[in-house]
């Protein structure tokens, strides 16, 4: 049995047409990476609908060339230009940008896409190694362990959210309402429809992920077209010329306190709920700076300081797999996306999936490994052209988008209901966006929402005894947790993301000593 599992592993990952959509993959992920404002997550928003007509695996693969690729891709146009491509690129700029300054552009970008790619490979292989126990035990959760879990993952985003936990609490409760939109689980009554029969069954993740995350982000590009500050932003960089010069082995060896610090740290953070790969770039990178010999020289141009900040935002990939393989629960907005993408393809994620499905989960296992080859081989052979592309004119880009997107939601369901909700989405999504509200948190409420409701009704329902939910162990466990972390966001405010300032903070501490 064992050998006909492994047997159909080797033969899914050695079909041809699972190499080319890992291929395409990357090359959308750097693309989109490497222009800022443009983000993995929207690229995975726009072409979540098209999986939907794909095999399981090559649809996996897709997505995840997309998602590692645009991982790295955002440190490009940080190096380059000192404007991040992705938001966890952001710690990238004080090192990347002064190296370039000193005409070390090339340099910097090769010593981040190595440090991306071994940090992403190791939390790979952490995920691999952990999720399968996990996922055991997490068969023995019933309704009232897994509301347990919900609710503490539910307040564990909260604490991590970086611009208000208040904000997230908000952006929360958005994605709360419309999840419950539609007829009620248990009674079948319609609720929050206002009488229109299209709402009756509810809004399904697609028009809500592309709405949300990719034509919000459309119209704020718009918005940057029609003030002509997109172009303006084009004009300044047209004048970059990449260095010659090339990592040698040497350099990259002496990175690698800094890589396993990064590792150990994204790996960490990325398999909780709601801290994120900026979080853990920016902690990384802060953390190395105590620790390093060089630590003096960090954010004033240390290729220790780009690597450490770049192993800690690309370690979270692997990572953040953990909670929603073994539990279900997807514990960032990213993790989000691929709960869609599993359940397009009529597979539910949680802990049944190593059971119904274990050839093709163990395969996907396969293809996070081979995707990081392909993320250091393409980029490592078009760093340059991807150097230049952060100023290709929004002008042709945008619309581009805009198109893909509305052909993406209109081939879901071949209705232009749903096309109409994605704009009234996208809508919802640019009005977060432009007064700060973060999106992960809107999407994460809108999944968990008739989870919570499901798994709480039919605990009440099947069990009349009050004290019910005090024999389980675990249960219990779980909410003294949620209680306690409760208590720190109450006293703390949340916890805040560590700031461009309080790296410079942190060099200037390290100097003093």
């Amino acid at each position: 049995m064992v050998e006909g599992l492994i047997s159909e592993i080797i033969s899914n990952l050695l079909q041809w047409q699972v190499w080319v959509f890992i291929t395409v993959g990357v090359f959308i992920g750097l693309t989109l990476g490497a222009i800022p404002g443009l983000t993995g997550s929207m690229g995975i928003g726009i072409v979540l609908p098209f999986t939907m007509y794909m095999p399981t695996v090559h649809a996996i693969a897709l997505l995840i060339g997309i998602y590692k690729a645009s991982m790295f891709g955002g440190s490009i146009s940080a190096i380059c230009f000192g404007t991040p491509g992705t938001p966890s690129a952001s710690a990238d700029v004080a090192d990347g940008y002064t190296l370039t300054k000193r005409g070390q552009s090339k340099k910097a970008i090769q010593v981040a896409l190595y440090s991306s790619v071994i940090a992403d490979t190791m939390s790979d292989i952490v995920l691999i190694a952990v999720v399968v126990p996990l996922a055991k035990l997490a068969l023995l959760f019933g309704s009232r362990e897994l509301l347990a879990l919900m609710f503490l993952a539910l307040v564990t985003i909260i604490m991590f959210v970086r611009q208000s936990p208040l904000k997230g609490i908000v952006a929360l409760m958005i994605g709360f309402l419309i999840g419950t939109i539609g007829a009620d689980p248990m009674a079948v009554v319609r609720r929050f429809t206002f009488g229109f029969r299209p709402l009756a069954s509810g809004i399904d993740l697609v028009p809500f992920v592309l709405g949300i995350f990719a034509v919000s982000e459309i119209f704020v590009q718009v918005a940057l077209l029609l003030k002509s500050k997109a172009q303006k932003y084009a004009d300044s960089h047209t004048k970059f010329k990449l260095s010659k010069e090339n990592l040698t082995f040497q350099e990259l060896i002496t990175c690698w306190k800094e890589i396993l610090i990064g590792f150990v740290i994204g790996t960490f953070l990325g398999a909780l709920p709601g801290p994120g790969s900026t979080l853990a770039a920016y902690t990384s990178h802060a953390t190395a700076a105590r620790i390093s010999k060089k630590g003096a020289t960090f954010g004033k141009g240390a290729l220790e300081g780009l690597s450490a900040a770049e192993a800690g935002n690309s370690a979270t990939s692997g990572a953040t797999f953990i909670p929603l393989f073994a539990f279900g629960i997807p514990g960032s907005a990213m993790a989000g996306l691929f709960l869609g993408a599993f359940m397009l393809q009529g597979i539910t994620p949680g802990p049944t999936m190593f059971v119904e499905h274990a050839p093709v989960m163990y395969t996907i296992f396969g293809v996070l490994i081979i995707a990081n080859f392909f993320n250091l081989l393409v980029g490592r052979l078009l760093s340059e052209p991807y150097a230049y592309l952060a100023s290709a004119p929004r002008s042709i880009l945008v619309p581009f988008l805009l198109i893909l997107a509305s052909l993406g939601v209109y081939a879901y369901h071949t209705s232009t209901f749903d096309v109409l909700l994605v704009v009234v989405i996208g809508i919802i999504g640019y009005i977060m966006r432009i007064h700060d509200y973060p999106l992960a948190p809107a999407l994460i409420g809108f999944i968990l929402a008739p989870m919570i409701e499901k798994h709480f009704r039919r605990m009440m329902t099947v069990n009349t005894n009050p004290l019910f939910f005090f024999e389980s162990p675990i249960a219990v466990g779980l909410f003294v947790a949620t209680i306690i972390v409760a208590i720190i966001f109450a006293y703390t405010g949340g916890i805040k993301t560590i700031k461009k300032d309080d790296i410079e903070k942190n060099t200037t501490d390290t100097d003093n000593k």
